[in-house]
């Protein structure tokens, strides 16, 4: 079985203390991607999201599968360095 890593939404890091730098992707459609391969069966799927997305977003697209959060640039990248590891 393939692991597979997928993130979705927005990565976001501070300028300073009043100013954030983000994407404005929100990841609708890589969680159905997600979800398409969690469906396939012959995938163990793990989605890293930001921390500012709903619950109920993830849940609506992603039925099952490891979802893990970041909140913001540094977590995210050391999250995907420690998951690249562990993923095919």
């Amino acid at each position: 079985m393939k692991r597979v890593l997928i993130t979705a939404g927005t990565v976001y890091g501070p300028l300073d203390a009043n100013k954030l730098v983000s994407n404005r992707v929100r990841g609708i459609w890589a969680l159905g991607f997600a979800d398409w391969l969690v469906d396939a069966k012959h995938y163990d799927v793990t989605v890293l999201v930001p921390d500012t997305m709903s619950d109920g977003m993830i849940q609506e697209y992603v039925a099952l599968g490891k979802v893990i959060k970041h909140n913001g640039f540094e977590d995210y990248r050391a999250k995907c360095v420690e998951l690249a590891k562990t993923h095919d």
